[in-house]
């Protein structure tokens, strides 16, 4: 289909309610969300973009402070221009780059040798400025007329998005780093509507009271910024939310409660979810939803609201068999993988006996990498959890698989005064080691700055915090996704001084693998590292008698029982604080290095004077409290 055909003025709109269609496309391993029908209304006929023009990448495509890219360069500085078949760009070692032509296939995915870190570039002619939905898959940037708009490189189908075409030519780019990519254009079915795709609802656990709370995304295709609320309908009972704004041309994920079913088994109930104005009016027709009903034995959803910016967040959980008494029963966090879903990573446990499995989902709908607010998303389940299910405090462990396995080892390193054990999984340590990721050689002022700001992402850099917990190493002889050097490298650092470490590879394993006909994946729910686990318990504050506690930013991880780095001396470079403290004396004594302020947090040892003796500075007669 040349551009010049494309029925941009698409006219017939279907209304009503679509369930989510999955199918199998391309590679047996990718699973793609069928984007055409993931809206609650959408237009009859999406307009699919079949002619493209691809680069290969003109820049470096690690993960790195530092991003260089020639084509996002030129769009940054407003010097982007429509390329043509033949063109070229040149690149600073010399070399240049084509401009190719690539076409979709009947199903839409266009696929080119470029699409690993390269870009594609569309033309959409438009004969009046309109407002159009744009659903691109594939990708993990893309602009309009140079406006930059989120990815989707996981290929959901979730990224549907409202925008302005000008009368005339329109430029699409999108980089694209995954081998394929999909686009699609429709008409709006209204000015603002919600989205059926990236829905989140929580299931009901039979027996348990009160609202229950989701969230779903609203389209505002308007070029003015509007209020609306959201009205959530179970049976009889209904919830009205707050208002909130949703800013032109966007979308917006929003909160709400609703009433929970009324269910005392499992089973489904349906949720109606209408759109109102400040005037109440129904901006949209209804969207009709199922919410579960589960047992408190079922595995299930649930959600809870974020103190990182009040957004409605999910956690999978795995419950124990059987009921455990209160305070007795461990806590298992377990963080999930690349495009892996927090329902399916805890469904590739078998339940425990002896204790609760939950797992994060990092944001929407999969989240990446386990730190900045990753890792904070993580420790509010873990605090949810607890709050829930009322665990022993002593028996707290952490595990995850693949990217999940960088997060055991990231969170371990960031909070081991959280955790007994950990157990990182077919885990890759940092983007140094793995992905090609780190930084150049510094050699101004700026390049070491950002260079000093990476070392947070590199558990290597405070590698001696494990030595607090028990660490269990597993990962497969044959992975070929993340090597089992990454594993090795960590055995072999922790051996030179943490004795409390073991370490599997499984013969004939690869990233993924189940080799028993157990409950669990092997990979992931491997008898012997839970073994290990259960042999260890986290020590309380009074217990913490000698600590040795490494931080590369205050601001990401400060704290470790009663040691508390307030201020480093060089900011960004590793600080140590190697401290023991004496009840029996009232004395705490040490040393540090690249510290500037410290508190103590000391009210395990009641009132009394204290003696403090940290790095030859004496001070006595300290009254506390």
């Amino acid at each position: 289909m040349a551009f010049s055909s494309l029925p941009i003025e698409a006219t017939g709109v279907v209304k009503g309610n679509y369930d989510l269609e999955v199918g199998i496309l391309g590679s047996p391993n990718m699973l793609i969300l069928s984007a055409s029908l993931l809206m609650a209304h959408q237009a009859a006929q999406p307009v699919p973009i079949s002619q493209f023009l691809t680069v290969p990448p003109t820049g470096q495509g690690r993960r790195s402070p530092v991003v260089t890219d020639e084509v996002m360069a030129l769009v940054s500085a407003g010097d982007f221009k429509a390329p043509s078949d033949g063109a070229t760009i040149s690149l600073p070692n010399g070399s240049e780059v084509t401009w190719e032509k690539a076409e979709a296939g009947d199903d839409g995915w266009v696929s080119s040798r470029a699409f690993r870190g390269g870009w594609a570039y569309a033309s959409v002619p438009s004969d009046t400025e309109k407002v159009m939905v744009m659903t691109a898959s594939g990708h993990s940037q893309g602009y309009v007329n140079s406006e930059p708009y989120g990815g989707d490189v996981y290929s959901t189908g979730y990224v549907q998005t409202p925008v302005l075409l000008k009368k005339g030519g329109n430029d699409l780019l999108f980089k694209v780093s995954r081998g394929r990519l999909r686009v699609t254009l429709s008409e709006a079915p209204a000015e603002q509507f919600i989205l059926r795709g990236d829905s989140l609802l929580p299931d009901a656990v039979a027996g348990e009271r009160g609202l229950l709370r989701g969230a779903v995304v609203v389209a505002n295709t308007s070029t003015k910024a509007v209020e609306v609320r959201i009205e959530a309908k179970v049976g009889p009972n209904s919830e009205v939310s707050r208002f909130y704004m949703i800013q032109p041309l966007s979308n917006r994920k929003l909160g709400f409660a609703f009433p929970r079913p009324a269910l005392s088994t499992s089973g489904d109930s349906d949720l109606s979810l209408s759109l109102l104005s400040t005037s109440k009016a129904e901006m949209a027709d209804p969207v009709a939803f199922k919410v579960r009903t589960r047992t408190a034995r079922q595995m299930h959803k649930r959600t809870f609201v974020s103190a990182i910016d009040g957004s409605t967040q999910y956690y999978a959980v795995q419950p124990s068999s059987k009921p455990l008494e209160h305070r007795t029963g461990a806590l298992f966090l377990s963080v999930h993988g690349a495009s892996v879903e927090a329902t399916n990573q805890a469904a590739a446990y078998g339940q425990k006996s002896w204790g609760t499995l939950v797992a994060p989902t990092n944001r929407r709908p999969y989240g990446f990498d386990w730190e900045d607010w990753g890792m904070t998303d993580a420790l509010e389940v873990k605090a949810d959890a607890e709050r829930i299910f009322q665990p022993d405090p002593e028996r707290s462990y952490l595990t995850g698989h693949s990217m999940g396995g960088h997060g055991a080892w990231y969170l371990a390193a960031m909070h081991p005064d959280l955790f007994a054990a950990t157990g990182p999984a077919a885990g890759w340590i940092h983007f140094g080691t793995y992905a090609g990721g780190g930084v150049e050689e510094s050699t101004t002022a700026t390049e070491q700055m950002l260079a000093r700001a990476y070392k947070v992402s590199n558990p290597l850099e405070v590698i001696r915090n494990y030595k607090q917990l028990g660490v269990y190493v597993l990962h497969g002889l044959e992975d070929r996704t993340v090597p089992l050097s990454e594993a090795r490298t960590m055995r072999e650092k922790l051996s030179a001084f943490h004795k409390d470490v073991d370490f599997h590879e499984e013969p004939g394993g690869g990233h993924w693998y189940d080799h028993s006909d157990e409950p669990g994946a092997d990979c992931v729910d491997y008898p012997p590292m839970f073994q290990f686990m259960s042999r260890h318990k986290l020590q309380t504050a009074a217990e913490a008698k000698a600590l040795e506690f490494w931080t590369v930013s205050p601001g990401v991880t400060a704290k470790n029982h009663w040691i508390e780095v307030i201020q480093q001396e060089t900011q960004g470079e590793p600080t140590m604080a190697k401290l023991e403290q004496s009840e029996a004396h009232r004395r705490v004594s040490g040393t540090t290095t690249n510290a500037a302020a410290l508190t103590l947090h000391l009210a395990h040892f009641g009132r009394g004077d204290l003696q403090i003796d940290i790095d030859g500075t004496k001070l006595e007669g300290l009254a506390w409290p």
